[in-house]
């Protein structure tokens, strides 16, 4: 006589004697910082943490945190590392510039795809990146990195293979630039729906537009070819415009009308990394250290008063906007300030930013800046992203 098969045992309660979706009610409202710890209390909370329902919970709930993820590696090497901020549990307030606790620190959390000069794109808890080069030839593939089950997937790839292109998230819909030649006009810039999951091309901006920038870039590669996949440095949304900003020439896209223009030539700052939008204004830092915002109204640079040049040197930095201010990562300045270990610092640092005073400058202030991690002097900091967790 055969023995009957044993029923699946149910597994234990997350948090006995309460029913699971209030234990999962109570979790989600844990700050990320204190997960670690959570883990350790049983194999269903840790399943739980790294679940699309934890999630859920907290996005309802409102409990979702802004986490910074930034990418490290050698520049012509395919493996590069991320790692994410994280904050260490029991602070209540941020550190001062004065003292020795560190109480953020950079954990490595998981490895890009096999490609270079790729340019990355968030998406809510997902981080999309976008082309590259493989052996030097530009690729079209766009690889998504899921921050909550922390897999990877392939999305549709775009109509263009691109280097070094640049991209933003806006009203449900990816735009990318750059990365190719800059007299392909039409296909210079491309969207993608996520709705439909489809690319299509952007309309092209106006043959007079076109003129003007290729004249500029055509300058610039006669001093430096390499500015040929370099043609658009970053992509801000502002006032509803989407920049598309150059080494040397800028021009703004109006989605809902499809109308490009040139923007002013006092937007055509040299700039030492990305630029940041926080509160509807746009940051750069220039090739003097200063922070700078830009008065779309009067469309000038100014600096922000405040905010001298970044502490212990710098040579690139990577802006981002992070609960209201702008969160600065940058590594030493690669003569001034490496150690002569062979290794130097990256540093991570928050921006108040203030508003204006009565002359109409921007005010601004740092909150606090700190060594995060210290890499060999031929690491960079290449590529930084935000995720929502």
């Amino acid at each position: 006589m055969s023995s009957p098969v044993a029923e699946a045992e149910e597994p234990p309660p997350l948090i006995p004697p309460f029913p699971d979706d209030v234990a999962v009610n109570c979790i989600a409202r844990v700050p990320r910082c204190f997960h670690p710890s959570l883990a350790l209390v049983s194999k269903g909370i840790t399943s739980l943490l790294t679940s699309t329902d934890l999630y859920a919970a907290r996005s309802i709930l409102g409990c979702a945190e802004s986490v910074l993820c930034i990418c490290l590696g050698f520049m012509d090497d395919p493996e590069t590392h991320w790692y994410t901020l994280t904050r260490k549990p029991f602070r209540t307030k941020p550190p001062s510039t004065t003292t020795t606790e560190d109480p953020f620190v950079l954990v490595k959390s998981f490895v890009s795809p096999p490609r270079v000069q790729f340019g990355t794109v968030s998406v809510g808890s997902e981080i999309y990146f976008i082309g590259g080069s493989n052996g030097g030839v530009p690729t079209s593939s766009v690889s998504i990195f899921d921050f909550v089950s922390r897999t990877y997937r392939e999305a549709p790839n775009m109509l263009m293979p691109r280097s070094i292109a640049t991209g933003l998230f806006v009203d449900g819909k990816i735009y990318v630039a750059g990365g190719c030649k800059v007299d392909d006009w039409e296909r210079w810039a491309e969207v993608f729906d996520l709705k439909t999951q489809t690319w299509e091309f952007v309309p092209s901006p106006s043959a007079e537009l076109r003129q003007k920038w290729t004249t500029q870039m055509r300058s610039m590669r006669y001093k430096n070819p390499e500015f040929r996949e370099k043609n658009v440095r970053d992509i801000a949304l502002v006032d509803g415009k989407i920049y598309f900003l150059g080494n040397r020439n800028s021009v703004a896209y109006e989605p809902k009308e499809g109308r490009w223009e040139m923007v002013d030539d006092e937007m055509h700052i040299w700039c030492k990394g990305t630029s940041a939008v926080v509160d509807n204004v746009l940051y750069r830092f220039g090739l003097s250290g200063r922070l700078l915002w830009y008065n779309a109204m009067k469309k000038v640079w100014k600096n922000v008063k405040g905010v001298e040049e970044l502490p212990e040197g710098f040579e690139r930095v990577l802006m981002m906007s992070h609960g209201g201010k702008l969160g600065v990562f940058w590594e030493n300045d690669w003569e001034c300030s490496r150690r002569h270990d062979g290794y130097k610092e990256v540093w991570y640092g928050e921006i108040v930013l203030e508003g204006l005073n009565k002359d109409h400058d921007m005010i601004g202030r740092f909150h606090w800046s700190k060594s995060v991690l210290t890499v060999l002097n031929d690491y960079y900091i290449l590529e930084s992203a935000t995720a929502t967790l």
